[in-house]
């Protein structure tokens, strides 16, 4: 139980966390006009987009993810 609970110890997830649950939010969120929900449809996206390009900059420091590695060779 320790090893899933090691996870919430680094702070690099976290960020990855609140990243993608503000791209996810913007992005189902309905806006007032089309203007707006162009706008919050980009942003979502561009703040998906960010976190997966921080989860692939961190890859080597987030060991903390590898518990839940699947192998395909077993």
């Amino acid at each position: 139980m320790k090893r899933y609970f090691a996870i919430f110890k680094n702070w690099r997830i976290d960020v990855i966390a609140l990243v993608f649950s503000v791209g996810v939010a913007l992005f189902v969120c309905d806006g007032t006009s089309i203007e707006t929900l162009i706008i919050l449809k980009i942003l979502g996206l561009l703040l998906i987009y960010l976190c997966a390009c921080l989860a692939q900059y961190w890859k080597g420091q987030i060991r903390e993810l590898d518990v839940f590695h699947v192998d395909d060779e077993q």
